[in-house]
């Protein structure tokens, strides 16, 4: 039974929450926020891990529709999990640490599920009209074998993954074929909320204006940024009616060679004097190799691994700045005594930096800089080292354009040497995703040295883009009677 948002949930009420860093829904349920536009989604109506569900293990469940008309039986008795649900969710797991205090606190027994589909999934279903994305619509460039849709279900332990999975496999037992599961989870102890580099992941999200509560510095973004159909959609007059309320999946499977990349940084780390920015030091105050080796990679991220943001801390990690949510993610790339644009703190080439660029005049506007935003619910795969299994990060992100959103921050921002547009015109690609290819600048700062060899930590393994539809257009395919037979 789907249960209505609690308007009484605040910024305060969520705060013990770690492993969320979006935050819920500030009031709903007849209340909302965005004015009286009705241009207001419900966070009912939407399936739910624009709010990213809080999850330990993950499932990503790829398959293909064998039988449309068995498919959409089943697809009548699935429950997807909804915003509201994940913002309820939320609110268990908060209760919980506090009820905890210091003590151990609880797992609890929360499942969440969700559906999407490519573009050939779509028309089986019956929804055949052009979403208005035309790659996405082309069906160009799977890099996966054209999985017709993907089931992500989360769980807080693997019993209840398990369960969770076998109970969707049964109930679209003939219904579906070709299926390939690829699980992800977080990793163990303090580094639950960091990817396999190291460094903590999901702290700069963005928040969308009425159903998000903004942390300070967080990115305000129109709900249609990241919804179909809503103010912020740059698309908004071609979308067909049932796309309204869902949004586009971009998913990437990338592989991370951890070795090599703590090797790099070790190796660097001993050159900390040719990279340290230009700041004050206390008299006689100097690093350690392993000190620059941390400075190192946090000047190719844009942040400590810890989390602390270069910005703020340019030279020495400060973790207690890192928990600190009031304080982590409010800044932006000014420095004292400096042009607005400038690299003193922060390389241009950073991977935060590159992706979301903060400052209006980075050569974007405000509105261009939202434009781009993107909502990320990625989670790690793979063992610890020593373990010679390949490990890396199970990429997802949601936007209401794969263009706009994922695409503009790879292509326009993070691999484009030339962005920003200030002097020196040429700075690099960004310091982690360029690792995809063989850089052709310095990717520490415009003013580095070169490194002695390229190098490639990151190895793409596997990516699609899919549409999860809005729950009530779930409900709609699941009651057509008619096959679609125009694929």
């Amino acid at each position: 039974m789907e249960q209505p948002v609690d308007p009484t949930i605040t910024l305060e009420t969520c705060g013990p929450v770690s492993c969320c860093d979006v935050l819920p829904p500030a009031a709903a349920d007849g209340a909302c926020p965005c004015g009286a536009n009705n241009n207001c989604p419900d966070p009912n109506e939407l399936q739910g891990d624009i709010f990213v569900f809080p999850k330990k293990v993950e499932a990503f469940i790829f398959f293909n529709i064998k039988d449309i008309l068995a498919f959409k039986e089943a697809l009548r008795n699935f429950e997807p999990t909804s915003a509201a649900d994940v913002v309820n969710n939320l609110k268990c797991i908060s209760e919980a640490k506090c009820d905890a205090k210091d003590g151990e606190v609880p797992l609890l027994p929360i499942v969440q599920q969700q559906i999407g589909f490519n573009r050939t999934g779509l028309d089986l279903l019956g929804l055949s009209e052009k979403t208005g994305e035309d790659a996405f619509d082309r069906n160009n460039n799977p890099l996966l074998e054209q999985y017709h849709s993907l089931v992500i279900i989360t769980a807080c332990d693997s019993d209840g993954l398990e369960k969770a999975v076998k109970a969707f496999l049964e109930l679209f037992n003939g219904a579906i074929d070709n299926v390939l599961r690829v699980d992800g989870k977080r990793r163990p102890g303090k580094l639950e909320k960091h990817e396999h580099f190291g460094f903590r992941d999901g702290i700069s999200q963005p928040a969308m204006r009425g159903l998000t509560c903004p942390l300070p510095g967080q990115l305000e973004v129109d709900a249609g940024v990241i919804l179909v159909g809503y103010a912020g959609d740059p698309l908004f007059d071609k979308r067909p009616e049932w796309a309204r309320g869902g949004t586009f999946m971009v998913y990437r499977r990338w592989e991370q060679d951890v070795e090599g990349f703590n090797n790099y940084l070790a190796f660097n780390g001993k050159r900390w004097r040719e990279f340290v920015p230009p700041v004050p030091l206390e008299p006689g105050e100097t690093l350690t190799d392993e000190q620059g080796a941390e400075l190192f990679g946090a000047r190719l991220f844009g942040r400590f691994k810890s989390g602390a943001p270069l910005a703020i801390t340019p030279v020495f990690d400060n973790p207690q700045l890192a928990e600190d949510k009031y304080s982590n993610n409010n800044f932006d790339y000014t420095a004292p005594g400096t042009l607005e644009n400038s690299e003193k703190y922060c390389p241009f080439t950073s991977h935060i930096r590159k992706v979301n660029p903060r400052n209006p005049n980075s050569g974007l506007s405000i509105k261009e800089i939202e434009a781009a935003a993107i909502v990320r619910t990625s989670i790690a795969y793979g063992d610890e080292l020593p373990d010679p299994n390949p490990r890396g990060l199970q990429f997802v992100c949601y936007q209401s354009s794969p263009r706009a959103g994922f695409y503009d921050a790879f292509d326009r921002f993070a691999m484009n040497e030339n962005f920003p547009p200030c002097p020196p015109k040429k700075h690099g690609v960004d310091g982690i995703m360029g690792s995809m290819n063989v850089p052709k600048l310095g990717i520490v700062c415009s003013h580095d040295p070169l490194s002695a060899l390229p190098q490639h930590f990151i190895t793409l393994r596997a990516g699609e883009d899919f549409f999860v539809p809005s729950i009530p257009t779930l409900k709609y395919v699941a009651q057509m009677t008619t096959m679609c037979c125009c694929c």
